[in-house]
């Protein structure tokens, strides 16, 4: 019984000593509710809600994962360190990239007004925008001249098969050269073939003798009346019209489909602020290359090909 007492004076004692003790600040409510247990019997049900002094150890414990909780909730709170394009440092690299002009955003930023070249043939011919004319003009100078390729091929073909057909009919006259001159028949046309016959006219008044002379000057003369009226000629003269004003043309379209047509194009097309921005280096060779694409300038296949198709 003595044994007993001792030692419940000794528990009280206790904690007494640990109430009355300041507690520190870094221990909070859960050393409060430790301390609590031991004022108590020693007995909480652990779910929080302990009965007379158990209680407090049960506190103690829900106000211990409160506070973890709490830990837990600031810390899913905190911004997270941004990545890749989404970051701020990315946003001002592509910012600065629009900018300055520089960096792998430099195209994108730069074509502005020029992304109405990603419209279709019938969008871009039929635009509005006075700024598309001179682009326009380039499509259409780029349909003649792909035309006129076309159409100079087709004149070539049909000038060497009247060629062959004419080459045939001067050699059906068996003209030969009185000196054995390898070259007196080498250009057949009809103006070489005069220019002979004058030269062996003035031979034959130069010395009427010549007989040999004489005779090929007959037969050339012959010929050249029949050549003159032959079908042959006539095809061959109007292939070699046909020939030479394709040619022209392909010329014309050329001179008018160069880079430098483009570019003056472009420029035109471009945005003020853009041009103002680049100066005259707005149109650098990444753009250019662009818009040929975008056209189908050369090898590439585009909205002139587009058009010729629709032609």
């Amino acid at each position: 019984m003595r044994s007993i007492v001792s030692k419940s004076l000794a528990a009280t004692a206790l904690a007494t000593l640990m109430l009355a003790a300041p507690l520190p600040f870094e221990l909070g409510i859960a050393s409060l509710g430790v301390s609590a247990a031991y004022a108590g019997n020693g007995k909480g049900n652990g779910n929080g809600n302990g009965n007379g002094g158990g209680g407090g150890n049960g506190g103690g414990q829900s106000h211990s994962q409160s506070a973890q909780s709490n830990d837990d909730t600031s810390s899913s709170n905190k911004p997270e360190k941004a990545k890749g394009h989404g970051s701020a440092a990315a946003a001002d690299e592509e910012d600065e990239d629009e900018t300055t002009g520089h960096g792998k955003g430099n195209l994108h930023s730069k074509l502005a007004g020029l992304n109405s070249l990603n419209r279709n043939i019938n969008g871009l011919m039929n635009s509005s925008d006075p700024r598309m004319v001179e682009i326009r003009e380039f499509v259409q100078a780029s349909a003649d001249l792909a035309a006129a390729e076309a159409n100079l091929a087709t004149a070539n073909e049909a000038l060497a098969g009247a060629g062959e057909d004419y080459d045939a009919l001067v050699s059906s006259f068996g003209l030969t050269a009185y000196d054995d001159d390898p070259d007196a028949y080498a250009d057949n046309s009809l103006g070489a073939l005069q220019a002979r016959l004058d030269m062996l006219n003035g031979i034959v008044e130069d010395d009427p003798d010549n007989l040999a002379a004489a005779d090929e000057a007959l037969a050339l003369a012959l010929a050249i009346d029949a050549i003159s009226t032959s079908p042959e000629l006539a095809a061959l003269q109007e292939a070699q019209s046909d020939v030479d004003l394709y040619t022209a043309e392909v010329e014309a379209g050329e001179a008018a489909t160069t880079d430098a047509m483009l570019v003056e194009a472009l420029m035109i097309a471009a945005n003020d602020n853009r041009v103002a921005q680049y100066g005259d280096g707005y149109v650098d060779a990444e753009l250019l290359d662009w818009a040929k694409q975008q056209l189908g300038v050369g090898d590439y296949d585009g909205l002139i090909d587009a058009y010729v198709a629709q032609l």
